[in-house]
């Protein structure tokens, strides 16, 4: 009997310490569950917005030096021809499609070049930063954020004209860049847009902003407004 009672009781602590194992790791699971939707709930967006602006800084850090390099090889004289009407406003902006067709074609391949180069150097970012901490910002685990360029790059030439002076127009060209890429963060995989804009160079000419111009890219022609001129106020509104 007094085995029986022995081996009963040992039977029941083993029991319990193997209760106490299944409630630890029950509880080690749920913790695990519940700091994985904390980090989805809390980091994630702050990840994505830290990662997404250093894309951003990084890619058009990497990008610019190619794209301006290209661009000073194109005159903007060349690039665009500018028409006048009898009163000797500017009535039609015209751009030379071989030198932009070349222009493009340049650009694009940059833009993925370096993006490429981008792609095989993983961007780290500190566990301070994600916590918004400037004190911790230095420190804390490395988490990886990979980049890849996705499609092709959309490019297109602005014009922009407007007053220089007494009888005087500036009509500027800028060239607009649009391209994107996927960007993998732990727990998230998105696409980010990246929006890149650089002047390419102006033009100063006797005459009047015109209400409207005309404006000719690739065979393509389009009526553009200038850019509405600043209110200036009125001091009888003052008095």
């Amino acid at each position: 009997m007094l085995r029986r009672r022995r081996l009963r009781f040992h039977t029941s602590v083993q029991f319990m310490q193997r209760g106490k194992w299944l409630l630890f790791i029950f509880l080690f699971i749920f913790l695990g569950f519940m700091m994985i939707y904390w980090l989805e709930q809390t980091i994630q967006p702050v990840l994505r917005t830290i990662a997404l602006t250093e894309i951003k800084r990084t890619a058009q850090q990497s990008v610019s030096f190619g794209v301006l390099e290209i661009a000073k090889q194109h005159d903007v004289k060349h690039l665009m021809k500018v028409d006048k009407d009898r009163q000797g406003r500017v009535s039609l902006i015209e751009i030379n499609p071989g030198q932009q067709a070349q222009l493009y074609s340049k650009v694009s391949q940059t833009i993925h070049k370096k993006l490429k180069e981008m792609a095989d150097h993983t961007i780290e970012l500190r566990l301070g930063q994600l916590l918004q901490s400037s004190f911790f910002a230095k420190y804390g685990p490395k988490i990886p954020v990979q980049i890849w360029p996705k499609g092709a790059s959309k490019i297109s030439l602005q014009p922009r004209i407007e007053s220089a002076g007494i009888n005087t127009v500036m009509v500027a060209l800028t060239l607009k860049i649009h391209t994107e890429v996927g960007l993998v963060v732990p727990f998230s995989e998105q696409t980010a847009p990246i929006d890149l804009e650089y002047p390419l160079g102006e033009m100063f000419m006797m005459g009047e902003v015109p209400e409207y111009y005309y404006y000719m890219e690739q065979g393509k022609t389009k009526q553009i407004p200038p850019p509405a001129q600043p209110m200036i106020p009125n001091k009888s509104q003052h008095e």
